[in-house]
């Protein structure tokens, strides 16, 4: 849940019953097995704690299995919070910014030549430079002749 008003005690109870130890709610780390008491008219970020790891080249597999159980029960979205970090950082899936929510398109060869619609820039139309006017060029009596 992501900044939504509601007290949910039903999805922190399925969290524990699937084996999950602690979630992030509103930003400090609690333990599901506590009573966590929520204001209903507040609004509540509540993020699943799926394992704390140190990196070490011999816990490939278990950092593996982490983001997979992570991807699983964020449906398709993953934040990391790394010690020293201010902010976690979000993956997702999907091809869009799951901060914003802006997607992108399937990503097809096309989508990177110049020289098709699908990958031109706007700007330039493909062309790699633009025509514009310099005002910096332009002799006011020229263009408004008295």
């Amino acid at each position: 849940m992501r900044g939504r008003k509601g007290i949910y005690k039903k999805e922190l109870r399925e969290a524990a019953r699937k084996g999950f130890v602690r979630a992030r709610v509103d930003g400090q780390v609690r333990d599901l097995a506590d009573d966590i008491v929520l204001d209903k008219q507040k609004k509540h970020t509540i993020e699943i704690v799926v394992d704390r790891l140190v990196l070490d080249p011999g816990e490939r597999a278990r950092l593996t299995d982490s983001v997979e159980t992570a991807v699983r029960a964020g449906a398709g979205q993953l934040r990391v919070l790394i010690e020293g970090e201010d902010r976690p950082r979000a993956y997702s899936e999907a091809r869009a910014c799951p901060r914003c929510g802006i997607g992108l398109p399937e990503l097809t060869p096309q989508a990177l030549s110049f020289n098709s619609p699908l990958g031109m820039c706007v700007e330039c139309n493909g062309l790699g430079s633009r025509q514009e006017i310099d005002p910096e060029l332009l002799h006011p009596g020229r263009l408004f002749p008295q």
